[in-house]
């Protein structure tokens, strides 16, 4: 039970008895998401965005699986950053 990228089925979606949900006591929850998905704005990808979430992913995944702990992790995807873009020369972390 998904959204699709098309406006047309998700409007048949949301008036389809096909998509009640027994969990949500028969309603079907398409009915409230659909319209306001229609103001969902994606923004713009960088040339950087699919970079750096592959290598957040592949450095952090040690940590997440308890074998180095989270500023080692943090370190590694600074390198990881660097090694592909030299241009970025400084990493902030949310404090």
């Amino acid at each position: 039970m998904e959204f699709t990228n098309t406006q047309s089925g998700m409007k048949e979606a949301a008036t389809s008895q096909d998509y009640a949900s027994e969990f949500l006591g028969g309603q079907n929850a398409f009915e409230y998401f659909t319209p306001v998905a229609e103001n969902i704005v994606i923004a713009p990808l960088s040339s950087y965005d699919q970079g750096c979430v592959e290598l957040i992913q592949n450095t952090f995944n040690d940590y997440l699986q308890d074998q180095i702990d989270f500023e080692k992790a943090k370190a590694n995807f600074e390198i990881a950053i660097r090694e592909r873009y030299p241009e970025i020369t400084e990493i902030q972390w949310p404090e």
